[in-house]
């Protein structure tokens, strides 16, 4: 449509003008009410592993291990969170303590169901692997929403003087585009 045709169509519903910008403020509310809703988001990643050898008389054993986070970073409760990995390790550990459900489905699949993460809680899980490969996670699922991986990465911890200079840095930078846009908008 050109803008000609637009505004005769607009000039034709001028009986109804009142009643198309009471439509139009519904739904742009219901529209904002909607992207802002409480829900779920649910993130987990793998942050770092480590393998170990125990020398025995006979052989040496291998110990690898994992730990997986799972946090709830939305405004609502996740119920019925499960962890669904490749097959069952020798042994798993949740931080926090918490009530939680070990299982294998008929595929074989191991799964740790926990009854609820609240909002901004964050699950560690230790796995142990003792002479054998390590699985992998297939899914994190909860009623409300599937999961997303985020990738960690380790970084250095500088100290205050540095995030000082960095931030004030920055900050000076800002003021210094926001004077050069300025004085270009101005000329």
């Amino acid at each position: 449509m050109t803008g000609e045709a637009l505004q005769d169509l607009w000039v034709w519903m001028s009986p109804v003008h009142d009643q198309v910008w009471s439509l139009f403020f519904t739904l742009l509310i219901g529209a904002v009410y909607w992207i802002f809703r409480a829900q779920v988001k649910l993130i987990w990643g793998v942050s770092s592993n480590s393998i170990h050898f125990i020398p025995t008389e006979d052989d040496r054993i291998e110990v690898y291990t994992e730990k997986y986070y799972v946090q709830n970073t939305g405004k609502k409760t996740a119920h019925n969170t499960e962890i669904v990995m490749s097959f069952r390790p020798d042994d798993v550990s949740l931080y926090e303590p918490r009530d939680h459900k070990e299982s294998v489905n008929p595929n074989g699949k191991f799964i740790v169901s926990i009854p609820s993460v609240s909002p901004g809680e964050l699950l560690i899980m230790d796995v142990v692997y003792i002479n054998k490969r390590a699985a992998s996670v297939e899914s994190v699922k909860c009623d409300e929403a599937l999961s997303k991986q985020v990738r960690f990465v380790n970084n250095r911890r500088y100290g205050p003087l540095f995030n000082f200079s960095v931030i004030s840095l920055f900050f000076l930078g800002i003021a210094f585009l926001v004077q050069i846009i300025g004085q270009i908008i101005l000329r």
